[in-house]
């Protein structure tokens, strides 16, 4: 569906279509921000008179001179039809000019001993990579120069104090990756509603197909009966011809009908006939109505009797139950219940339909919405709502276990993408069989996993992280061994934050991960090559 790592539709189509949509959404959000930008840009000029005289020249020359005229023709750009088709590039240029403009005069002004000009390059970074609302990986483009660009020439050309320059890059830096997560998760987020409106998009079309359908059918069918009650009413009285028309009604319906008094079939039509899987009528009529419920528990039937004579006081009931088909089989079936009068006694006319298939669709539905689609673990929403859930004194201490597949990419790249699925799954499938039935796994997405280990101290946690190492062991990929880096944190008291403690986790299994990267690489290339070796010398035989 999306490839999480450049944050792009894999169906062409559907990226396009993507584009075109947010291109169009974002026109006005970029007249403001052109707008807003050449004034607050110019409005500094005023601070170039008194901080740094020496250079008026060169500052009012990227103020008046650059930027204003870029942004201005940006601006103008606004007003165009064609607009929407360029406009990524577009505000990529104005932001990259303005920061690269607020980078020079930084270190220019930090020439003059006056280094507030650092702060308009942490707007231009700020306007980068939260408001402009770019694409992810346009901004990752842009932004990373920059603040690599900063620290070379902070380097090559040290006019500021190292005081300053240490804070500054800390903040840059701080400001850049911070404003990078929360565009990645953004446009993220947007990009999966987008993909769950299509596709709820292409349901409504299916469900519209098939209602037109059935009305055709209807409107056909009423035309018929219609035709059929007008020739009787010239033969027959009034009464004889709506007892006619109903029958018609009753028998001919491609709804499943039957009559039920007392608890007994009394009369039923063909489509019922059909539905259960008998042959005729008399098959049917004269049995016990909860004969055909599909459980042999008598307290259930006996609720379900007292459930349908509760309805008869009223006009129009629908209830779903399970029924049993002639060959066992149990079917989900939407009963709708109406009190009519057939030969003077009120009786219960109950219209039948089928919707396992509905039912069942919405249940792989609901179970995709929690679910990660490859390992069928829990998916990132379904941990987010139980890790605030299970965030109670009762389950104390909680541990939390994060791991992050090693070389999952080079896997990728060597062996093919399905290798890397069957590797994850197995990953899945080891975590499974050594967790309890109340404890959480959950795939993040790519190569991340998370545990969440409730009434869990932290002892047992670096148990169960032994475990796991012992059983990873075992798991290789066409004889290359596969490694996992795994980091821990446990929460053992109600006033610290498991959201902090979600991050310790991580935050110790990224440090496993990078003290073992190296030899853990230096493993994986050598298994390959040794593979690839392999492979060569049995295709040369």
């Amino acid at each position: 569906m999306l490839n999480l790592l450049i944050l792009q539709y894999k169906d062409r189509s559907l990226e396009r279509e993507y584009r075109l949509k947010t291109n169009e959404k974002n026109i006005v959000l970029h007249r403001f921000l052109y707008a807003l930008s050449i004034p607050f840009y110019l409005i500094f000029a005023l601070v170039d008179v008194v901080a740094v005289n020496n250079l008026l020249s060169l500052f009012w020359i990227i103020r008046f001179g650059i930027y204003t005229p870029v942004a201005s023709i940006a601006l103008v750009s606004t007003l165009s039809p064609h607009y929407y088709k360029f406009n990524q590039l577009i505000l990529w240029i104005v932001a990259f000019v303005g920061a690269v403009g607020m980078l020079i005069l930084t270190f220019a002004g930090s020439s003059q001993g006056f280094y507030s000009y650092k702060y308009g390059f942490l707007f231009a970074l700020i306007f980068f990579t939260i408001l402009s609302k770019l694409r992810f990986l346009n901004i990752l483009i842009g932004v990373a120069p920059l603040v690599l660009s900063y620290w070379l020439v902070a380097l090559i050309y040290p006019v500021v104090p190292p005081d300053v320059n240490l804070d500054s890059v800390v903040l840059f830096s701080c400001v850049s990756i911070m404003g990078l997560i929360a565009s990645y998760f953004y446009e993220y987020s947007e990009r999966k509603q987008f993909y769950y409106q299509k596709l709820l998009e292409q349901e409504s079309l299916k469900v519209n197909a098939l209602n037109d359908e059935l009305e055709n059918k209807v409107i056909q069918r009423t035309q018929l009966l219609n035709n059929a009650n007008k020739k009787l009413l010239s033969l027959n009285e009034k009464l004889s011809a709506s007892e006619y028309t109903f029958r018609m009604l009753f028998d001919e319906s491609m709804d499943a009908i039957l009559i039920e008094d007392s608890g007994q079939i009394i009369n039923c039509n063909r489509s019922l006939v059909k539905l259960m899987g008998y042959n005729q009528k008399n098959d049917l009529i004269g049995k016990s109505l909860w004969s055909f419920y599909a459980s042999d528990n008598d307290e259930l039937i006996a609720s379900l009797q007292k459930t349908v004579e509760n309805y008869e006081n009223r006009e129009d009931v629908s209830f779903k139950w399970w029924m049993k088909h002639k060959t066992d089989r149990s079917f989900l079936a939407e009963i709708k219940i109406t009190r009519v009068l057939i030969d003077g006694k009120k009786v219960s006319h109950m219209l039948i339909r089928d919707i396992t298939e509905r039912f069942e669709l919405e249940q792989k539905m609901e179970y995709l919405s929690y679910h990660d689609q490859l390992t069928g673990l829990y998916n990132r929403r379904f941990f987010t709502e139980e890790l605030t859930r299970l965030d109670v004194e009762r389950n104390l201490p909680i541990c939390i276990i994060f791991a992050d597949v090693n070389g999952l990419k080079l896997i990728n790249d060597s062996f093919g993408h399905s290798s890397g699925d069957e590797l994850l799954k197995s990953v899945a499938e080891v975590m499974k069989n050594e967790c309890r039935s109340d404890e959480i796994i959950s795939r993040l997405g790519g190569d991340e996993f998370v545990m969440l280990l409730p009434k869990t101290t932290d002892e047992d946690g670096e148990g169960m992280l032994q475990r796991l190492k012992n059983q990873i062991e075992n798991l290789s990929i066409n004889n290359v061994q596969i490694s996992i880096a795994f980091g821990h944190a446990t929460k053992v008291d109600k006033a610290f934050s498991i959201k902090e403690t979600l991050e310790r986790a991580e935050k110790n299994m990224y440090q496993m991960k990078n003290k073992e990267s190296t030899d853990v690489r230096l493993k994986l290339l050598s298994g390959i090559t040794a593979w690839n070796n392999q492979f060569k010398d049995e295709k040369k035989r």
